[in-house]
């Protein structure tokens, strides 16, 4: 076989391609998993039940319907908003509607969402625990970004967490949400830090 300097062309141009990817994935903290799932949109898009978002009940805690029509409550993984009181009558605790709203702006009335699963799907509620993506945002994280969630690993639901823990501290520096200065509420027992 012989190699022409066309062929040789095309190699390096290869090549080259190749070192810029890897040079770019490297500057970027990026792996070659964390690319795939932004190109397929979200955490592995195959691993997705694509759901429409019905209503908001709650800063973490939603109600969507199947493709089939049936209707499922879903708890966002990994985070815990303040008490809506939707659930017992309760007044609601402090930022507990900012956190609703938040939620319901990011996920409106039928907007279409994606559902990752982890290995305990199901709360002591009966719902459906999952990370929810809206295109390749994390709904959990942004959450927790906005100081409206606090981080909170409930069993072996680990997926997404750091993202979580990430976000909140985020929240923390910029001063947001459960860490504004003049927050003007009395501060949830359960924002102390969580295990």
């Amino acid at each position: 076989m012989r190699v022409t300097r066309k062929d040789l062309g095309c190699l390096l141009v290869l090549v080259a391609l190749g070192i810029a990817v890897w040079l770019a994935l490297r500057l970027t903290g990026t792996s070659l998993g964390d690319l795939r799932d932004r190109v397929l949109g979200g955490a592995g898009a195959t691993d997705l039940e694509t759901v429409t978002v019905r209503s908001v009940l709650d800063g973490d805690t939603v109600q969507v319907e199947r493709p089939d029509g049936t209707t499922v409550r879903v708890r966002l993984m990994n985070i815990d908003a303040p008490e809506t009181g939707y659930r017992t009558g309760a007044e609601p605790e402090c930022l507990a509607e900012q956190a609703r709203s938040h939620l319901g702006e990011l996920l409106t009335r039928g907007t279409a969402v994606g559902l990752e699963l982890g290995p305990d799907p199901r709360d002591r509620y009966g719902r459906t625990v999952a990370l929810v993506w809206r295109g390749d945002v994390l709904v959990n994280a942004e959450m927790a970004r906005a100081g409206l969630a606090v981080p909170l690993l409930v069993g072996a639901n680990d997926l997404g967490y750091d993202a979580v823990l990430d976000a909140f501290d985020e929240a923390r520096e910029r001063g947001v949400g459960f860490f504004d200065p003049d927050l003007g509420c009395a501060e949830p027992l359960w924002l102390r830090p969580q295990g």
